[in-house]
């Protein structure tokens, strides 16, 4: 007993001790809560302080220290525990002789208040900052992950050069998808990271389609280690963001652009020279670089062969590839095909790693050509890819003239203008008044796709399709592989005879342009959705069958030009849906009366036919009411006006009648239907094109006036075989009144002709571009300089032909003199002389011809040529190339 005595004190003496504390809360229970609140109001007002102080530096492009930042915070998380204990206290308190009336919950909650008060207290005495923010230290470049690269050393090195000089502000990198633009980005990037340079930030940002300027600003952001705010809205973020980056020098690469950025908006300042800050812009589009202002712009071009190769058997194996002779031929099939797209040659070239045998890559040559999404990851890694492009394209239009190309074989090139003339006749491009203002909207369509690296410029005026950009564009045509007969198309294919007639059932457009077919099945091709029907450069197809044509009710383009055809079936009328016919350069005699049926077409080519004899009557007027195009160039020009006409001429009047007519390219055989030509403003008005051929009995032509004041728009004149025309005289006063457009000129076999240019000082021809003579045996001398009284002399030698670019002497026997006195061509390339024997003098001085490129003839003339001094002939002779021409320039009918 007496020992438990004192373990019993002891527990009565602790619990005396709780019961005072309690008793002490309880008694102070609303003085701690009231002094809480007191104390909160104290450091709230603090902490508005110091939240305008750091207001106040961010708008200075200054950062709030972490100090600053973690003291803001506890007093954001008190206040919320302050508020809470305040709420509890009010709920709590219930008025009965001042005395809340649940104790035990009183007492607990005065102690809370009495500990945050503690904390409230150490708060307000440790927010007095000596520094509130400072400047960024901002984290240079990150590593960005960059597999090793092939072939890109020379356009590292002119980025590289960009981005540390101080010339140049904003780069632009353009080229087609897969080609490395994202790569190149990489490495310039990591390439900073390990160099020496006076950059305080360096970031690369990929943009995608779909512009989100809020999740740029948040990597910019986060990049520059600012606050990111989810209240503040774009101006203030862009506002925080140029502070910040106008303290520093930087490099920030946008990656995947497709339209232009408002840098601005974003935050990213202006820049200005000296350029101590670079911005980077990687896109598809070249417009994009160059509409965000890129000062200087690099083209990202495909791998040649040597590192395509390389990259090749780097991704399949060298040692697979090498192990049989066949293998290494069908993976050099595969590398040309891929035409050194890198993600092509990686993608591929992964697929294969593991085929070890002949028949499987004699297989994925042959996928690769007709359904390449069946090889391993293309689809993914490459098609949909290459797709996004497509999609990009603002317009149904815009869609459909790309994915024309694929009618035509892969990497092929193709005139321009000739795509138009599709375009035009499929009434893709309608609702013009001139035809010119359609080849303008066309020429502009295939800018457009140039820009977005989807067509290649080549030579001229001639463009090409990239074969992995080609196998896209016939991807997306099947609806992406589902339906793969929609667009049957097999040009170039080495096909002797047609595919068989049931995979022409589902077809909307069919091509097998440029084969060997010689005939098509003997059958009834059923084709009710059939728009397009290609069939042009069969050289050996000769005939088709009556029927061929009944079962084709939407057909509105069909194409049978460069072919042996020499009659058309009379069924042809079937095709009431018709709107774009080309029979140039067929074997036809005479012109179907069941074409003037086809009420709907809208062009028709006829050009280059010269076994077209007969034209019957009534075929003009059936197309009346729609013909936009005709061309008859070097064709049917047996025309004859009022009573004269006989069976199967063609009637001159009839063409009067086509009132929607808005280009003409015709051959003409008399003066009497020039004459009406000329005179009829409806005819001449249009005329692009026109061939004067042999003009029997007719003895001069005089130019411009005897073609009148109408034919505005003629581009092209070619007056030719004519044993009867004496002289041929071109006056160069009035001629850019009468013929303004026109710039090309040739005269060929005029047996007993004299072709004289008179030369006026007032006069010019600056439009003429080329002009061609050959087979003409009595020019002895080509220009006559006419002096006019009053006139300063060699004024008319330096303007009538500012704009001669090529011309082209050929067998012209007698010709022994250009011009009398000296001749200034200030545009003139190209000079062809050939089989002039007794020409012996050029009438150039060394600085007549300031833009000549070339002069082709044979070693002899050129040997024999006679000059004024040593100096002239050491300047023109490196220009001599011998007789093979480099260029080729023909009237296109």
């Amino acid at each position: 007993m007496e020992c438990a005595k004192p373990i019993f004190d002891l527990f009565v003496d602790r619990l005396k001790d709780l019961y005072k504390q309690s008793v002490g809360y309880y008694i102070a229970f609303e003085e701690n809560v009231r002094s809480l609140k007191q104390e909160m109001k104290i450091l709230e007002g603090k902490k508005d302080d110091t939240m305008r102080a750091v207001n106040a530096a961010e708008k200075q492009g200054l950062q709030k220290t972490n100090q600053v930042k973690i003291w803001l915070e506890d007093v954001q998380e008190v206040e919320v525990e302050a508020s809470r204990i305040d709420g509890e206290f009010q709920a709590l308190f219930k008025c009965c002789g001042d005395y809340p009336l649940n104790v035990l919950s009183g007492c607990q909650l005065s102690r809370n208040a009495e500990q945050k008060l503690a904390k409230v207290r150490n708060l307000k005495n440790s927010g007095d900052f000596a520094v509130i923010a400072d400047d960024l230290i901002p984290v240079n470049a990150r590593e960005m992950p960059c597999a090793r690269c092939v072939g890109q050393d020379e356009q590292l090195a002119q980025l590289d050069s960009f981005v540390r000089g101080i010339e140049v502000g904003i780069v632009g990198i353009f080229g087609m998808g897969g080609v490395g633009k994202t790569t190149l980005l990489n490495r310039i990037n990591n390439e900073l990271r390990r160099v020496e340079h006076n950059f305080d930030m360096v970031m690369s940002i990929e943009v995608s389609e779909t512009v989100n300027v809020k999740k740029i600003q948040r990597m910019i952001v986060s990049r520059l280690g600012l606050e990111w705010k989810e209240e503040d809205d774009v101006k203030e973020r862009a506002i925080k963001i140029l502070q910040a980056l106008s303290r520093m020098k930087f490099v920030i690469m946008l990656d995947d652009v497709w339209e232009p950025l408002d840098l601005s908006s974003l935050g990213i300042p202006v820049l200005g020279s000296p350029y101590d800050s670079k911005i980077v812009v990687a896109s598809r589009i070249e417009d994009v670089c160059t509409r965000m202002e890129a000062q200087k712009v690099i083209k990202v071009d495909c791998l040649g062969w040597e590192e395509a190769w390389s990259l090749f058997l780097e991704k399949a194996g060298k040692e697979l590839i090498s192990s049989q002779p066949q293998i290494e031929g069908y993976a050099r099939t595969m590398v040309a095909k891929c035409g050194g797209l890198p993600v092509a040659l990686s993608t591929i070239g992964r697929a294969m790693a593991a085929k070890r045998t002949i028949p499987e890559w004699r297989h994925a040559v042959r996928a690769l050509s007709s359904t390449p999404a069946e090889i391993q990851g293309m689809e993914r890694e490459v098609l949909l890819r290459l797709k996004r492009s497509y999609d990009n394209l603002t317009s149904e239009k815009l869609k459909l003239c790309f994915l024309y190309f694929i009618l035509f074989k892969e990497e092929s090139k193709m005139y321009a203008n000739d795509l138009v003339s599709y375009w035009i006749g499929e009434a893709i491009i309608d609702d013009f008044d001139d035809v010119c203002e359609a080849y303008v909207e066309g020429h502009d369509i295939v800018c457009r796709l140039k820009t977005a690296c989807l067509l290649e410029s080549v030579e001229g005026d001639q463009v090409k399709m990239h074969g992995m950009i080609h196998s896209m564009a016939k991807w997306v045509a099947s609806e992406c592989g589902k339906e793969r007969n929609k667009w049957l198309v097999q040009p170039g294919f080495e096909l002797r005879e047609a595919p068989e007639l049931e995979k022409w059932k589902a077809a909307e457009r069919i091509s097998l342009v440029g084969n060997y077919i010689s005939s098509m099945h003997p059958g009834v091709p059923e084709c009710p959705h059939l728009l397009s029907l290609m069939l042009n450069n069969n050289n050996l197809l000769c005939s088709l069958s009556n029927q061929f044509f009944e079962s084709m009710p939407s057909l509105r383009v069909l194409d049978l030009s460069s072919t042996s055809i020499e009659e058309l079936p009379p069924e042809i009328d079937k095709l009431v849906e018709l709107q774009f016919l080309n029979l140039s350069g067929t074997k036809l005699v005479s012109v179907p009366s069941a074409v003037g049926k086809l009420g709907k077409l809208r062009y028709l080519d006829l050009s280059c036919i010269p076994t077209l004899k007969t034209f019957p009557e009534g075929v003009m007027e059936g197309l009346s009411a729609e013909l936009r195009v005709l061309r008859m160039f070097e064709s049917y020009g047996g025309w004859t006006t009022g009573a004269t006409a006989t069976g199967g001429e063609g009637r001159f009047e009839e063409l009067e009648g086509l009132k929607q007519l808005k280009m003409l390219t015709i051959t003409v055989e008399s003066a009497k239907v020039l004459h009406q030509l000329s005179g009829s403003r409806r005819l001449a008005m249009p005329t692009h094109t026109l061939h004067l051929r042999g003009l029997q009995g007719t003895t001069a032509v005089t130019l411009p006036s005897d073609l009148g004041c109408n034919m505005k728009k003629l581009k092209q004149l070619c007056i030719n075989h004519s044993n009867s025309l004496e002289e041929v005289v071109i006056n160069n006063d009035g001629w850019c009144s009468y013929l303004p457009q026109l710039d090309f000129l040739r005269f060929e076999s005029l047996d007993n002709a004299k072709i004289i240019f008179k030369v006026m000082p007032s006069g010019s021809m600056h439009n003429l571009a080329t002009l061609e003579i050959r087979g003409c045996p009595k020019v002895e001398q080509l220009i006559s300089m006419v002096v006019e009284t009053g006139a300063q002399d060699g004024v008319g030698e330096r303007t009538a032909f500012s704009g001669l670019q090529f011309l082209y002497l050929i067998n012209l026997p007698e010709l022994k003199s250009i011009c009398g006195s000296m001749l200034v061509l200030p545009s003139l390339r190209t000079l062809k002389v050939e089989g002039c024997p007794k020409l012996k003098r050029l009438p150039f001085g060394s600085q007549s011809c300031s833009k000549l490129e070339e002069i082709q003839g044979h070693q002899e003339w050129w040997d024999g040529l006679e000059w004024d001094d040593a100096a002239t002939r050491d300047s023109f002779l490196p220009l001599f190339c011998g007789p093979f021409c480099r260029r080729c320039h023909c009237i296109h009918g």
